[in-house]
C-alpha cells in the first residue's frame, strides 16, 4: 500500500508515513455527517459532499494547533511576574495577566501562573497578619 501524500511504500502495520510524517489511514469518514466513506469514493453515500484530500487538511490543522513556541515569544513578562509576584508587589499581578493574556506558550503560561499564585499567597499572608495583629492589639488595650 502507498502513502496518499507522497506516495511511498507503507507497510501494513504502520499508522503514519516514514517519510512525510502524515497518518494513515485505511478509513476516511466524512467531515460534514461523520459517517464512514468507501476507499475510492470522491463523494459520501450519505450527504454528497466532497472527500478529497480530506485527511491532509484534518492532518495539517491538527499540526498547526500544537502548542510549539512561536518565533517572536520570550518568557521575559512570565520571568517578570514571577520576580514581582515573590516580592508581592502589584506589578506581580499586572504582568501575569499580560502574560497569561498574549502566551500561547503552556511553559510560558505556566510562568505566569506561578507569578499569580505568589500575588495571591502574599495577599493571604498580609491579611493574616494584619488580622492577627489588630486583634492582639485590641486585646492588649482593653487589658490594660
Amino acid at each position: 500500500m502507498k502513502c496518499k501524500f507522497c506516495g511511498s511504500e507503507l507497510k501494513d502495520s504502520d499508522v503514519y508515513c516514514g517519510k512525510c510524517g502524515n497518518k494513515y489511514s485505511s478509513e476516511s469518514y466524512c467531515k460534514k455527517c461523520g459517517k464512514k466513506v468507501e476507499d475510492g469514493n470522491a463523494f459520501c453515500s450519505n450527504c454528497g459532499e466532497p472527500v478529497d484530500n480530506y485527511e491532509e487538511v484534518e492532518i495539517r490543522t491538527q499540526t498547526q494547533n500544537t502548542q510549539q513556541p512561536q518565533a517572536n515569544e520570550t518568557p521575559t513578562i512570565g520571568i517578570l511576574a514571577i520576580v514581582f509576584g515573590a516580592l508581592g508587589g502589584i506589578l506581580g499581578l499586572i504582568f501575569s495577566i499580560i502574560g497569561l493574556s498574549l502566551y500561547t506558550t503552556p511553559t510560558y503560561r505556566t510562568y505566569c501562573k506561578i507569578g499569580l499564585w505568589l500575588v495571591v499567597g502574599w495577599a493571604l499572608i498580609t491579611i493574616i497578619v494584619s488580622a492577627t495583629t489588630s486583634c492582639a492589639a485590641s486585646s492588649y488595650h482593653s487589658y490594660y
